[in-house]
């Protein structure tokens, strides 16, 4: 597209060197992409619109709160990506600027900004709906090792990482995102996202 500047290779090796792993897995944070969305395209503007904010329903603690948020980067040119991004505050207590900065981080890739990177954490769904994860999502490197665990090793520290956050939390992860009922019907690549989702919480 126009008004895009190329990174030089002392760039891709910062941005590189800056994305954390988090459960063996590449990941590059909202905080790294906005000022690489700056570096390759300066002028481009950033609009968020709230599209909800409020209750959202009940857990033993009582009223839990969510917001959603929709993101616009528009480009010189005038071309544009948009993306989405809701959090509840059963998982964050600044659950409305977490929902924000989700929605920009998606933007961002939804752009294609960042995906120059090694393992990027964005896959297209038509390019594989079946293994599609969200742009949000840290995925599966393509170099890491032959080791892989085994269903019976990720169902017991995905029990354990239940205990840690509560059951409801990740039940909630677990029927929301992957759309699941329960533990024993997710496949292996939807518990390594519990997983993920699981760590991520202090």
């Amino acid at each position: 597209m126009a008004n895009r500047k190329a990174l030089t290779e002392d760039q891709i090796k910062e941005y590189t060197d800056k994305m954390i792993r988090l459960t063996g897995k590449q990941y590059l944070m909202v905080k790294d992409r906005l000022p690489l969305l700056r570096i390759i395209s300066p002028d481009a503007q950033i609009w968020t619109e709230n599209l909800y904010d409020g209750e959202w329903g009940t857990n033993a603690k009582g009223p839990v709160y969510r917001a959603a948020f929709k993101a616009t980067i528009v480009f010189p040119d005038g071309t544009y990506s948009n993306g989405h991004g809701s959090e509840t505050s059963s998982d964050f207590g600044d659950y409305y600027e977490k929902a924000e900065t989700k929605a920009i981080g998606r933007a961002i890739y939804a752009a294609g900004i960042g995906l120059q990177f090694p393992s990027p954490d964005f896959e297209y769904e038509e390019d594989n709906p079946k293994k599609f994860k969200g742009v949000d999502t840290p995925v599966e490197p393509a170099s890491v090792g032959t080791e892989t665990a085994s269903r019976a090793d990720l169902l017991a520290e995905v029990n354990r990482e239940k205990e840690r956050i509560s059951a409801a939390k990740m039940g909630e992860f677990v029927k929301n995102v992957l759309g699941k009922d329960r533990l024993s019907a997710l496949s292996d690549d939807e518990l390594k996202q519990v997983l993920t989702f699981s760590k991520a919480q202090l």
